[in-house]
């Protein structure tokens, strides 16, 4: 760690975070899953069906 700081590193203590709020876990995972079918819509959208099939999913 020492050496670390000597090169200028900035090391931040991973306990010193604050609290998460209640259900932040299951906030996050639905942000996902709405953010990942978004994209995958638009990708989808944007692509030829010769381009993509099933399998290339």
């Amino acid at each position: 760690m020492d050496d670390l700081e000597a090169a200028s590193a900035i090391l931040v203590n991973i306990n010193d975070r604050p609290n998460t709020p209640e259900k932040f876990g299951q906030m996050s995972n639905d942000i996902l899953k709405y953010e990942f079918k978004d994209s995958l819509n638009c990708s989808l959208t944007s692509t030829s069906a010769e381009q993509v099939t099933t399998q290339t999913l």
